[in-house]
């Protein structure tokens, strides 16, 4: 709850004060950088844990976790985070199984956009 508030209300001071449109961009960059964040602290929290206890299952454990996160986010922001996480899915050499399986989903497996949203792009091509 509290960090899913914390950044709404940042984004409702910021969309007083900036110009017209830029709230959107914001919007969404508060969201990839909460969400690193969150990732960040998962993994380091994981890390202190190691050194009482050394389980490999943990790790997995929140490569899933997070690969989920990572998932989402990018299906909510769409567009170029959707080809981003496209790419990152043929990269076996840089993210752990986990990942790569999860954003496999970004290849064939997208929810489809609504199609008025589809017309009002085309239109406004047309224009």
């Amino acid at each position: 709850m509290a960090i899913s508030y914390f950044p709404r209300r940042i984004i409702q001071i910021f969309q007083q004060i900036l110009p017209k449109g830029w709230g959107n961009i914001f919007r969404r960059r508060v969201r990839v950088f909460t969400m690193a964040l969150v990732i960040y602290l998962d993994y380091k929290v994981l890390q202190q844990r190691e050194k009482w206890a050394s389980n490999n299952t943990l790790w997995e454990k929140a490569h899933e976790r997070d690969a989920k996160r990572v998932l989402s986010l990018i299906i909510e922001l769409g567009g170029l985070w959707v080809k981003l996480g496209q790419y990152m899915s043929t990269r076996a050499d840089v993210l752990p199984d986990a990942y790569i399986s999860r954003l496999k989903l970004l290849q064939d497996s997208l929810p489809p956009r609504p199609l008025q949203e589809c017309l009002w792009v085309d239109r406004n091509r047309c224009l």
